[in-house]
């Protein structure tokens, strides 16, 4: 089967070979992605209420003590406004904030992808040796995620390790770094380094979102799998990447009904000038 690698942690490239990875279809809706665990402590039974922006979005009755709600659905983002209403006709209130990086993982779940085949070309000729890539991401506990995962062939290697922490008020981070080693037909090896850092918050006092798509740095000699398989059999080089800053801030005016998003990014590499894009989309 030809296919272009899909992976949260690696750049991707052509391929044939055969994929495997944790299917979020088969559990249930509010069981898919990451969500934000509300926890407390109810003094008698009580309602509990969790609503956004005034609209109600899960109640449920819990017993007195401790209790925790993990089946929140994946598309939340943004402060979560929480009512615990007691058996005596008390109210307790308390608020959760939460945001979206790609590598949170909901606590004691775990993602999983692994794939393994030939790179292809853009004839769609394979070429270079077999490999195997393998990648998970472990929820921790509802505020921290851990992530990792592998390229491994006989003249690439890659190895990454990551964490992701949910910060409530102050958004979701994630950091990350990937260590790669490329050898050559002349003998000649190629070993760095890749550090990445992601960040998002929401902003629902003014209906906005900052996302930091994932900020990159790599040292001189780090390769990624495309970079080494472009040099290597296709004898191309163009450009080896040394920094990378995406950002995607949509706004939403209320007053207008508009919707603007607008997508920046900036490239740089080690051997030629960089690139910068800027887009802009209103709906």
């Amino acid at each position: 089967m030809r296919i272009i690698s899909s992976s949260d942690l690696f750049d991707s490239w052509r391929y044939t070979g055969l994929s495997l990875a944790s299917d979020e279809s088969q559990l249930p809706p509010k069981l898919r992605g990451y969500a934000p665990e509300v926890s407390g402590i109810a003094r008698t039974n009580a309602k509990v209420t969790v609503s956004q922006q005034g609209r109600v979005i899960y109640e449920t009755t819990v017993a007195a003590g401790p209790f925790r709600i993990q089946e929140l659905n994946s598309a939340l983002t943004g402060r979560l406004d929480v009512r615990v209403e007691e058996q005596d006709g008390s109210v307790q209130t308390f608020s959760v904030e939460t945001a979206q990086v790609p590598y949170l993982t909901r606590p004691g779940q775990l993602r999983y992808k692994m794939t393994t085949g030939r790179p292809r070309d853009y004839n769609h000729s394979t070429q270079g040796p077999y490999f195997a890539t393998g990648e998970l991401s472990w929820g921790l506990t509802n505020a921290w995620s851990l992530y990792g995962g592998g390229i491994f062939s006989q003249d690439y290697n890659s190895l990454a390790v990551g964490a992701g922490r949910d910060m409530n008020a102050f958004g979701t981070l994630s950091a990350d770094v990937t260590h790669a080693s490329a050898r050559f037909p002349d003998d000649k090896n190629r070993q760095g380094r890749s550090w990445r850092l992601s960040y998002s918050k929401r902003f629902d006092e003014i209906n906005s979102e900052v996302t930091f798509a994932g900020y990159r740095f790599s040292e001189r000699n780090y390769l990624t799998m495309g970079e080494y398989l472009d040099m290597r059999y296709r004898k191309a080089t163009s450009g080896i990447a040394k920094s990378f800053i995406p950002s995607r801030r949509p706004k939403i005016s209320q007053t207008w009904r508009l919707s603007t998003h607008i997508n920046w990014s900036h490239q740089t590499y080690w051997n030629r000038p960089g690139d910068r894009s800027l887009q802009r989309v209103a709906e």
